[in-house]
């Protein structure tokens, strides 16, 4: 269920208050498990960054800090095959977005979770690469993106 790119949704019991939330699946593997990171749509972030439509979002100084995914913008595909845009503007903030768990903790920190759609490899490569650049992504991260970077973009 937790295979790269694919995006679970399901009423979050992780969160504070619980509720639906999308998770996005960046890499499983024997070495840390599964690397999975948030996303939310609350307004206190969106309205941080108005001047993003899609992709990575810079900060005063120019560090990328988070990624934005604009109502519309097809980022992938459910498993009907049907190109699949988030219905509300929504951001993976990378300060604090990460999550790194076995398939097991993670699945049962979600009621009724189910896989919602896949990304497309350009935006899963998009993603990996502006978490890769970020000063907020840890060490032990980066080096896994950029081996993942390094296959993908051969």
């Amino acid at each position: 269920m937790l295979s790269p790119k694919n995006v679970i949704y399901g009423f979050c019991l992780f969160t504070i208050p619980k509720k639906d939330k999308y998770l996005i699946s960046l890499y499983r593997g024997s070495d840390l498990d599964i690397i999975a990171c948030f996303s939310t749509s609350q307004q206190y972030h969106i309205t941080k960054y108005p001047h993003i439509t899609h992709g990575k979002v810079k900060n005063e100084k120019g560090e990328i800090v988070a990624y934005v995914f604009d109502i519309g913008h097809v980022v992938g595909k459910t498993t009907g095959n049907i190109p699949f845009a988030f219905p509300k503007r929504t951001i993976i903030p990378f300060d604090y977005c990460f999550q790194n768990k076995s398939q097991q903790e993670l699945i049962d920190g979600f009621n009724n979770p189910r896989i919602c759609f896949v990304l497309s490899e350009e935006e899963y490569i998009e993603i990996l690469y502006s978490m890769y650049r970020s000063k907020y992504t840890p060490i032990r991260y980066k080096k896994i993106f950029e081996k993942i970077l390094n296959e993908l973009c051969v």
